[in-house]
């Protein structure tokens, strides 16, 4: 198996942005719903909502989430960035 050269990889086109955060809210908000149900017709989630505080996010659950984001976009965040993941608006873009 070869690698990709960086000419490749210059050809690979840059996500829509607003695509992106359109992803990160949906696999969030699915995460939230399947957590907590009950939250179904308050639930008011953001780029900016807190996982743990608005959210009610734990660190199993940010686990789970981090794999649903890696899953949907086809990719894997540097395990030393997971502290950092604290807001949806972290997951769209790399640390």
């Amino acid at each position: 198996m070869q690698v990709g050269t960086s000419e490749e990889a210059r050809d690979v086109p840059e996500p829509d942005p607003e695509e992106v955060a359109r992803r990160v809210l949906d696999v969030t908000r699915q995460v939230t719903l399947e957590l907590h149900p009950h939250r179904r017709r308050e639930l008011a989630l953001d780029l900016d909502s807190a996982l743990d505080r608005d959210l009610g996010f734990d660190s199993l659950s940010r686990v789970e989430l981090l794999m649903r984001m890696e899953r949907t976009f086809h990719l894997r965040f540097p395990r030393r960035c997971w502290p950092r993941r604290r807001r949806p608006a972290t997951w769209s873009r790399r640390c």
